[in-house]
């Protein structure tokens, strides 16, 4: 995620309703470990309810990474 909210699946810009789709076949397949990258300046609101969509999708663990500037 950006600091604008923009989500990113791998590198390509996606959706909410994209990203729920992606989280879904990605708990399918290994259900253990999901990292979350977030720009240092994107919003904590934003970056939870991903991590919420993460949980509702059954990601078990979720790392979160803060990084400087997209």
């Amino acid at each position: 995620m950006d600091a604008k909210g923009v989500v990113y699946w791998r590198d390509d810009p996606v959706s909410i309703e994209v990203l729920r789709q992606h989280l879904h076949e990605e708990a399918q397949r290994d259900p253990d470990a999901v990292r979350i990258d977030g720009d240092a300046l994107a919003s904590y609101q934003e970056i939870i309810h991903v991590v919420d969509l993460c949980q509702f999708e059954g990601l078990t663990k979720i790392a979160l990474r803060a990084r400087a500037g997209r």
